[in-house]
């Protein structure tokens, strides 16, 4: 997700943390809490569906559209002061290859049921479904999986549908793929505190999921570091994932 001379960053100063199995116990003293557990998703509402995207979806020239659509403007709102102006995430040409490599999770809102009284209430639904999202599913390296591109219609959000999708995500990559880690990356500028990567962070802590190192963004994605606005940090989190 021209350029502006880049920002002055600051050095960033190293603190020395005492780990808490090497402090002294005061007697009597309550034992410290354990850590706390990874958050668990809520649960995906009833009125939507996860599926991964077939050949046949590739083809749907209006579902690529829209996806891209959702893509495109979820990474304006949040990455517009990364790139510079202009910048767009992805286009029709890479969603529907994604989706060809069958690596795109389609999250569809679904019609509401038919009226009380209907004899097949499954089939006399007021529509056709709705795709409001998605997230990109693929296997990097031996055990390892990868989620990116995720995202969810404005409108739609805040009902934990993200939260299902990288549940739906996880469960593919371990039962599907047979991979046991879960791989992502966030994308922070260097020279200014961001508040959306800041959250979403911190999101991926709750979620389980450790920062394992400092990644060289030129290097992953040549075509796209010219675009940058300036310094960021390309940081790489994983999670090891256990069976449900």
């Amino acid at each position: 997700m021209d350029q502006p001379p880049p920002p002055t960053v600051p050095q960033l100063v190293a603190e020395t943390v005492v780990p808490a199995t090497t402090v002294t116990p005061v007697p009597g003293a309550a034992a410290p809490p354990p850590p706390k557990p990874a958050e668990q998703p809520p649960a995906q509402a009833s009125n939507t569906t996860i599926e991964i995207a077939t050949d046949d979806d590739a083809k749907d020239d209006a579902l690529v559209a829209t996806l891209t659509g959702i893509v495109n403007r979820v990474y304006f709102d949040t990455e517009n002061d990364i790139f510079v102006e202009g910048t767009k995430r992805t286009d029709e040409l890479e969603v529907r290859s994604i989706i060809q490599a069958g690596e795109l999770a389609v999250l569809y809102l679904l019609p509401p049921p038919a009226s009380p009284g209907h004899q097949n209430q499954q089939q006399e639904q007021q529509g056709p479904r709705k795709a409001i999202g998605c997230i990109r599913i693929r296997r990097v390296s031996d055990g390892v999986g990868e989620l990116g591109m995720m995202a969810i219609d404005p409108a739609q959000q805040g009902g934990g549908q993200g939260s299902a999708l990288v549940r739906f995500a996880e469960g593919h990559i371990r039962e599907t793929l047979g991979l046991s880690v879960s791989r992502l990356e966030l994308l922070v500028p260097s020279g200014f505190q961001h508040a959306f990567k800041a959250r979403l962070q911190a999101w991926y802590d709750r979620l389980g999921y450790r920062m394992v190192r400092l990644g060289v963004f030129q290097d992953e994605y040549p075509k796209i570091a010219p675009l940058l606005r300036g310094p960021t940090e390309y940081r790489v989190f994983e999670k090891t994932l256990v069976a449900a």
